[in-house]
């Protein structure tokens, strides 16, 4: 007899870099996707207000990404 127990696929590990407002966090919530968001970029500090207050237990960091 063949064992029909599944398992659930893990959880997306996800960065939003250019975070913005968060417009990626919204998409992967709506879309039904399992998804762990670990944190948020963006230079911007009026963005990143309103990214905390929408998603206040995602880790926010506001820096400069630049590739060197």
């Amino acid at each position: 007899m063949l064992d029909e127990t599944r398992t659930q696929p893990a959880a997306l590990r996800c960065l939003e870099l250019f975070s913005g407002i968060g417009g990626f966090h919204y998409a992967l919530k709506e879309s039904g996707t399992r998804f762990e968001m670990l944190a948020a970029f963006d230079i911007s500090d009026v963005a990143n207000a309103i990214y905390k207050h929408n998603f206040p237990r995602t880790t926010v960091h506001q820096c400069n990404i630049q590739v060197s």
